[in-house]
């Protein structure tokens, strides 16, 4: 088998084989930004919480991107960049997870896209290290 085709099966294998650990991972944390404290501010609008709700998602991350864990530590600004892009992701992200979680009434599928987002977020990595 070829390099070239590993990639995707690689990304199909990441995707099922770790939506199930991962979502029940992620849970723990959708119960909180999407259970509570979604339902929390949602009366301030749909924008408004989702920029609510995703700064403070990106923010609690700092530990652990302080730490080296997401991004590693040698790069640029280390670690407040790091901190920033999180930050940020989490913001784009918010918008899509508030939605699921109006739409449904339930933090579950929430917690099954952060754990799929988890699940395949080394894949950029596997790709470009061929």
């Amino acid at each position: 088998m070829s390099e070239e085709s590993k990639g995707p099966r690689f990304v199909a294998l990441a995707m099922l084989g770790g939506i199930v650990p991962n979502a029940i991972a992620a849970f723990g944390e959708e119960a909180g930004w999407r259970g509570y404290l979604w339902s929390s501010v949602r009366g301030l609008g749909f924008w408004k919480a989702s920029l609510i709700v995703g700064t403070i998602w990106g923010f609690w991350h700092a530990p652990v991107i302080m730490s080296g864990h997401n991004y590693g530590t040698d790069y640029a600004g280390f670690p407040w960049s790091g901190v920033a892009m999180m930050t940020a992701f989490c913001i784009a992200l918010s918008p899509f997870m508030g939605l699921l979680r109006d739409r449904t009434g339930s933090s579950l599928p929430a917690a099954i896209f952060h754990g799929t987002i988890n699940a395949i977020s080394g894949v950029t990595v596997f790709l470009l290290a061929g």
